[in-house]
């Protein structure tokens, strides 16, 4: 068993830990780490945790449920240096325009931006930015693109910026590079024989089976949210015409709910195109869950263009359990999944699968969603189909 060094968590004849320089920096740096980056060998954190003077490391509890909400206390005039759109560049700063502290996200790109998401508080910190001067020396992980940096790297290139002259910055840089280039050649001395896994066949979980193989059990449906002025709660959505659309036989649903304040404006319906005499038939949420539930089969698989249609009203929408060993589907991610890549809006999906959307018999402009929606969905049924038998042509053939 080798001996690692306790600072670094590095094998002892790969620390550098007496090589790390002491900067007396005077504005604070605070990182906030995922779970996840603590132990990792090729860390920055450490590295710079105890070069600078001033310098703390708060770290995210591991939680359960991947919560990453981490409330801090932070003293006065300090920014965030992330890339958001309205950043200031830290390097054309008046000194007087300067933080005084620091806080830096420590993780992937994917963990900084859901620490960022996941704790409003960020959010309402002055933001700050840094426009490096060369590309990121980080070898042993891999970075988005050349101008992505390392957590120490960042830290460096911004109190460059802040404090000009700050000795000590270029040797701990060279001391990060070191410990960059010894992994590298360490890895390549090795005498080691790569090892290859059999390929395994398995089905695609891209596109959801109920896509595959019973797209036409699949009820898609759409909510249109009722005006601001007229939910009870304004920072709750209130659904005012739910409408779906059973993928096989075209069979659709409608229901209009009365909002909670009132009724919709004429304007407001224009532009929905729906006529005011199709909202003489309001009817309650539990009236409208109860002609929705009579309309669905005992094989139908809910599906909409996103999670948050089921989120909106969970009475009405909320899955069943009609089809208790299938999922609702969400046609957007599915989309995502079977492209490799971003949707778009459904009129660019339908150009760029070249396809033709009837309306269906839904008034307003829900009935042309639901139509797009109906022949997304089709299409994803043939791309899952055509992918599933691929794969099975290329399953090697069973030795006798």
């Amino acid at each position: 068993m080798r001996d690692n060094c306790h600072a670094c968590f590095r094998p002892v004849s790969l620390c550098l830990c007496a090589m790390i320089p002491s900067v007396a920096n005077r504005t604070g740096v605070i990182v906030l780490q995922h779970p996840r980056e603590r132990f990792h060998p090729f860390g920055s954190v450490r590295m710079l945790q105890a070069a600078l003077q001033h310098a703390r490391v708060e770290r995210v509890p591991p939680s359960v449920g991947k919560n990453l909400r981490c409330p801090l206390t932070l003293p006065p005039h300090t920014g965030l240096l992330y890339p958001h759109p309205d950043a200031r560049d830290l390097a054309g700063l008046e000194v007087d325009e300067r933080p005084a502290h620091l806080l830096l996200l420590d993780g992937t790109w994917a963990h900084a931006r859901r620490l960022y998401q996941e704790n409003p508080w960020m959010q309402a910190l002055p933001h700050f930015a840094i426009s490096p001067k060369r590309k990121s020396r980080y070898l042993v992980r891999r970075e988005p693109s050349d101008t992505c940096l390392s957590t120490l790297e960042a830290t460096v290139e911004a109190l460059q910026g802040l404090e000009p002259g700050l000795v000590g910055l270029d040797a701990l840089l060279d001391v990060f590079e070191r410990m960059n280039t010894d992994q590298v050649a360490q890895h390549a001395s090795r005498d080691i024989v790569p090892r290859h896994r059999r390929a395994e066949i398995r089905p695609s979980r891209a596109i959801p089976n109920a896509v595959r193989d019973h797209v036409d059990d699949l009820v898609i449906l759409h909510g249109e949210t009722a005006e601001l002025q007229l939910r009870a709660h304004r920072n709750l959505p209130e659904v005012f015409q739910w409408s779906a659309v059973r993928v096989g036989t075209g069979e659709t649903f409608t229901a209009f709910v009365q909002p909670s304040l009132g009724r919709p404006t004429a304007a407001f319906l224009s532009r929905l195109g729906l006529a005011d005499h199709l909202l003489d038939g309001f009817v309650t949420e539990a009236e409208a869950h109860r002609q929705f539930l009579h309309f669905l089969q005992p094989t139908d698989v809910l599906a909409a263009w996103t999670f948050a249609t089921f989120k909106s009203a969970p009475r009405v929408a909320a899955p069943r359990s009609v089809s208790t060993d299938t999922a609702a589907v969400a046609l957007k991610a599915a989309y995502c999944n079977a492209r490799s890549g971003r949707a778009g809006g459904l009129d660019a999906i339908l150009a760029r699968e070249s396809l033709t959307a009837e309306p269906v018999d839904v008034p307003g402009r829900a009935g042309e969603l639901l139509g797009k929606l109906r022949a997304i969905a089709l299409r994803l049924s043939v791309l899952a189909r055509d992918e599933s038998r691929i794969s099975q042509e290329r399953a090697p053939t069973p030795r006798g």
